[in-house]
């Protein structure tokens, strides 16, 4: 039974979205508090679920594995490796297509001289790939980096993002890894609006030909929308920032998700569109050249220039 505090459980589905057997409980034991769930999926069908748990005390990042029945590879991993007394949160986790996978999380000494942001690699079965490293380049003295992502291309090469305030504002910086888990480059900063606004929720999809793009919340303009930012495969920004939601009425957006397939970056958040019918869930896609912003509709009838509330 749920008996627990809080707990992680999982859901599989079939190709027809229909349920594919009970709910799953995915921490083991009862004690803690389990928040931060991400999960990602190979090409093979065995799935990696990550989340921050309290059973120590302090937040740590807990791992587990899955074949594609749903039946666990092992038990749950402690995937930070520090002693205790250190909190980590906002974990993530990609796979590539050999289903090997990175898993990110933003970490506090416990001193509160700031957050970094850390990183493991993994083998496609479970095994560490070297050791935890920094993925933040050190630039920026004390800084709270927090709310890390990251997407990963099939051949292994990898981009995070995150928030951080190392300016005195809230910015997007990311940073990318080849496949060898070296960096290209140092931290770079996605959002070029300078002005005092908040800019949270980042959000990171890589696609195919290794081009990509950083989507976030941006309160620039005094209420929050979601903006974005693409990238070519060098790392050379196609654009500038650009609001995903720009074709639509005047509401508060947030919180984007974002993945690329079938030649479309796909795009949700949370936004209050339609007048007096509270947050509704909206989806829109961008299926052209790189940086076209010619964003449309995936079916049925567009609302305001291509995105729709499904």
């Amino acid at each position: 039974g749920r008996v627990s505090y809080s707990d992680v459980f999982f859901q599989l589905y079939d190709a027809n979205g229909l349920p594919d057997g009970p709910n799953t409980k995915v921490n083991e034991g009862t004690e803690g508090s389990q928040n931060g769930i991400e999960l990602a999926m190979a090409p093979s069908g065995e799935f990696v679920v990550v989340w921050a748990d309290s059973r120590f005390d302090f937040y740590d990042v807990f791992m587990q594995r899955y074949d594609a029945t749903g039946a666990p590879l092992g038990g749950n991993v402690r995937v930070n490796t520090d002693p205790a007394g250190t909190t980590q949160s906002s974990p993530d986790v990609a796979i590539d297509g050999a289903g090997n996978f990175t898993v990110v999380w933003s970490e506090n000494d416990g001193h509160m001289i700031g957050w970094n942001l850390y990183a493991q690699s993994f083998d496609s079965s479970g095994v560490r790939l070297g050791d935890i490293f920094k993925v933040n380049d050190g630039s920026g003295g004390v800084a709270y980096r927090r709310y890390s992502v990251l997407d990963m291309h099939p051949g292994g090469s990898t981009v995070y993002a995150w928030r951080d305030n190392r300016s005195g504002e809230y910015e997007i910086y990311a940073r990318r890894f080849d496949s060898s888990g070296a960096p290209l480059g140092p931290d770079f900063k996605v959002s070029d609006d300078s002005g005092p606004a908040l800019r949270t929720s980042p959000e990171v999809a890589v696609d195919v030909d290794a081009s990509f793009t950083v989507l976030w919340t941006d309160y620039r303009s005094d209420y929050p929308q979601v903006y974005y930012q693409r990238f070519g495969a060098s790392g050379k920004p196609a654009h500038g920032n650009r609001s995903v939601g720009n074709d639509l009425p005047p509401a508060l957006q947030s919180s984007p998700s974002a993945a690329y397939g079938r030649g479309c970056l796909y795009v949700t958040w949370q936004g209050n569109h339609l007048p007096d019918q509270g947050y509704d869930i909206w989806l829109a896609t961008d299926p052209g050249a790189l940086g076209s912003g010619g964003w449309r509709s995936t079916g049925g009838p567009p609302k305001w220039g291509g995105t729709r509330n499904p």
